[in-house]
């Protein structure tokens, strides 16, 4: 048992813009840390490219998704770099307040739109806290979704060909196989979790 899956989190899309650019990525870490005032945290990878528009320009939007969440959300958001796409291209979008666009799309609940206070580093990431601009919900109801939820109903099971013979490696977080050997610091090419994260296929 991987006892870092049990730990109860929730799932969500962190929008963010610097000048033209502007980019998303799913996160697991937007969590309330005090109600008066209000302010949240966000803990980013410093690889992803909306790490770096938070730090540049000091705001970002967090959407909230919901078990109606679809796997294409998270492939669109999650698994490939805004460096080189516009994850916002062929989908409803919102702007906020604030300049930064969300989601408006099947499975978002809703967003809060922030500024940050302080910075955090935690080496391979940076924590930021935040204050609330403003929020707004799409949705009346619904269940918000969790890891759990992602792992056990959304993310699709890896396709093992028992067939073949050539050793191969499952990511535990986002499903990507490897062919050949792992090397210790290989990085997913789709989630950036480490090689410590990948299970040999039997």
């Amino acid at each position: 048992m991987n006892l870092l899956f049990k730990i109860s989190c929730g799932l969500f899309v962190l929008c963010a813009k610097a000048g033209k650019e502007e980019s998303g990525c799913i996160i697991n870490t937007f969590l309330q840390q005090t109600a008066v005032p209000e302010t949240f945290s966000i803990t980013v990878n410093k690889r992803n490219f909306s790490h770096d528009l938070v730090e540049q320009s000091g705001e970002c939007v967090v959407a909230i998704l919901s078990t109606e969440t679809d796997f294409e959300t998270i492939k669109r958001f999650g698994m490939q770099s805004g460096r080189s796409v516009d994850k916002f291209d062929g989908i409803d979008f919102k702007t906020t307040s604030i300049g930064i666009k969300v989601p408006y799309i099947k499975g978002i609940m809703g967003y809060f739109a922030l500024k940050v206070l302080k910075t955090v580093d935690m080496g391979t990431h940076t924590m930021f806290v935040l204050s609330t601009v403003e929020n707004k919900a799409f949705v009346e109801s619904g269940d918000a979704l969790t890891y759990d939820y992602y792992q056990n109903f959304i993310k699709p099971k890896p396709e093992i060909k028992t067939i073949e013979r050539t050793e191969k490696w499952v990511c535990k977080i986002c499903g990507y196989i490897h062919e050949g050997p792992l090397p210790p610091d290989f990085i997913c090419p789709l989630c950036k979790h480490p090689a410590s994260d990948f299970e040999k296929v039997q």
